[in-house]
Formats: structure tokens, sequence, C-alpha cells
């Protein structure tokens, strides 16, 4: 093991409670390379193959820095409560090697037409969007036609690749409101916008806000 993978080995005494700055300063090196290999994606020049694993080994030895500073606190003694996430570590280890782990393969019957985790969570930040704005005062309409603007100015396409339409907005919208548990997420998303201390945000504020969410990398590293 390199002295840079031994790293995360080393988060300090238990009860040290520097554990938290370390562990920022690796998650943003370890984002730096994953950050890298998605870029790398758009290269004609480069290999899928070998960008895929470089991208599936950066996030794994981000979860393996969470994982190496949560065991070096006294409250995870012995790694208890952090199994589910060591089998994942173990699952995408084995993903980047060409084995397929059974955590990681998709379920019997589903998967075609069925939105992958970036397409959904992007749609779920564009749709929280316009429940942002429909607090500050703004129709529906109007909404949509704001998010759709924002969103498709900082890179999110549409049906087909085409550009983000307002109408398209509000198709995402109305299919999350069918999903009862994701609507309530959503509306959470929205809520957790407002400013401290005002109950219902200006629609500049609201814009202000989806447009930062647009250029998030959250939301970047998955368009």
């Amino acid at each position: 093991m390199s002295a840079d993978e031994s790293f995360i080995f080393q988060m300090g005494e238990p009860g040290d409670r520097l554990w938290l700055g370390r562990l920022a300063e690796r998650l943003r090196y370890r984002e730096a390379q994953y950050r890298a290999a998605k870029q790398a994606s758009s290269n004609l020049d480069e290999d899928p193959d070998h960008v895929r694993i470089e991208a599936t080994a950066a996030a794994t030895w981000s979860l393996l820095e969470i994982y190496g500073a949560l065991s070096s606190l006294p409250e995870f003694a012995g790694s208890v409560g952090l199994l589910p996430i060591q089998d994942l570590i173990g699952a995408l280890g084995d993903l980047a090697k060409g084995n397929k782990p059974a955590m990681l393969m998709p379920a019997a019957g589903v998967g075609l037409g069925v939105d992958t985790f970036n397409k959904t969570y992007v749609k779920k930040q564009a749709v929280a969007g316009t429940e942002a704005l429909k607090a500050a005062g703004c129709s529906m309409k109007k909404a949509c036609s704001i998010v759709a603007k924002v969103f498709a100015d900082a890179g999110v396409k549409g049906r087909k690749g085409g550009r983000l339409s307002a109408g398209t907005v509000e198709h995402w919208a109305a299919v999350i409101e069918g999903d009862a548990a994701m609507a309530s997420q959503i509306r959470d998303f929205a809520a957790s916008w407002h400013v401290v201390g005002r109950p219902l945000p200006t629609i500049a504020e609201a814009t202000e806000w989806i447009r930062r969410v647009a250029a998030s990398a959250a939301v970047q590293s998955k368009i």
C-alpha cells in the first residue's frame, strides 16, 4: 500500500475531532481525481473502459476515505455500523476488475426505459426549482420556463438531446407528482432553499438558487 493510500487509515487517535478537516481535505483530492476521470469520458481518444475504471476507482477511494475516517472514531469502534459501506466498497472494487458483484446487479426485468440515478437527480433538482418559484409567486408555466432556461444554459439537455424546454420540465413535474414519496422529497428540497428566517423567497432569489444548483458539481457531473 502506497503512502497516499495508507493515509486513510491514519486519521488520528480516537476522539481527535480534527478528523473532519482531514477527511474534507482527502475528499477534495479524491473528487479532483473523479472529475478528471469524468471529463476524460468526453475525449474520443480515451479508452472508455479505462475511463470507467478510473472513475470507479476514484469513487471507491472516496468511500474508503469516509470509511477510514469513521472507523477512527470511538462511536464506530470495531467498524460497527459500517458493514454496508464496507460491502459496497468491495462491490465497486469487484466491478472495476470486471466481476459482477450481486450487490450491483440490476433487478430482473428492470432497466429498459427506466431513468438512471443521474437523470433522476437532475430532474428532481429542476422540479424542486419550480416549487421554489411557485412559492415565490410564479405560475407553474412561468416557473417551468425559468427553470428550463437556467438548466439548459447550464448544459442540461431535453428530449432526444435537444435544448431543454418548459414543456419537458412540466412533464418531469407531472411524473414526479404522481410518485407520492418523490413529490414529498421534492417539496423538502425546495423548502431547504428558503432563506433562514424568511418563509418565502422572492422570484429573483429563487432564480439565483436555481442557477447555483444547475451550475453545481452535483448536477454538472450528472449531465
